[in-house]
């Protein structure tokens, strides 16, 4: 066990209470190729590799995945988070869709070999690192393997909603 998270619950199940993005995307970057990846988060900024993954490594390894990326975020207002978002963009394996009000937080990740999935109270963000936040994080296997294909699909539809407004679409 490392100080970021509970011991596991379960094969499937683990909670993290601190540094909580580092629950995703730290295990995210053992995985050699990615397949798919949501990220619906209100907000995004750059992060360094505390996280488990920096921002630059995330995106790095989105172009050479060629990973299609769906992204659901507020509209920005802030000079950091539109910059994330525009650096997201320049990957061109990134689809953004902008949401007012959103306050989910969701990533999901399908890779050659695993599934993963976290929803809590952190965003995509350095601040995320240090904050006091709460993260389930779900592996696609035995019983998490369903739990994980319905956060997926509620990624998917956060994504879809109507209310959008498309920032950009990546190549798929």
């Amino acid at each position: 066990m490392d100080s970021n998270s509970t011991p596991a619950l379960s094969s499937w199940l683990s909670i993290h209470t601190k540094n909580v993005i580092s629950g995703f995307l730290q295990p995210l970057s053992l995985h050699p190729q990615w397949k798919l990846l949501y990220i619906v988060s209100p907000w995004i900024s750059l992060f360094d590799s505390k996280a488990g993954l920096s921002f630059d490594d995330l995106l790095h390894r989105i172009s050479i995945c060629r990973t299609p990326t769906f992204v659901a975020t507020r509209p920005p207002e802030h000079d950091w988070h539109l910059e994330a978002v525009n650096r997201l963009a320049r990957t061109n394996r990134a689809s953004i869709a902008l949401i007012p009000g959103l306050h989910t937080k969701l990533f999901c990740a399908e890779t050659t070999t695993a599934s993963i999935a976290m929803f809590g109270s952190a965003n995509m963000t350095s601040r995320a690192i240090d904050n006091i936040e709460f993260g389930a994080v779900i592996l696609g296997q035995g019983t998490g393997e369903p739990i994980c294909r319905r956060l997926f699909h509620h990624a998917a539809e956060l994504y879809r909603l109507k209310n959008r407004k498309l920032f950009c679409t990546g190549q798929l």
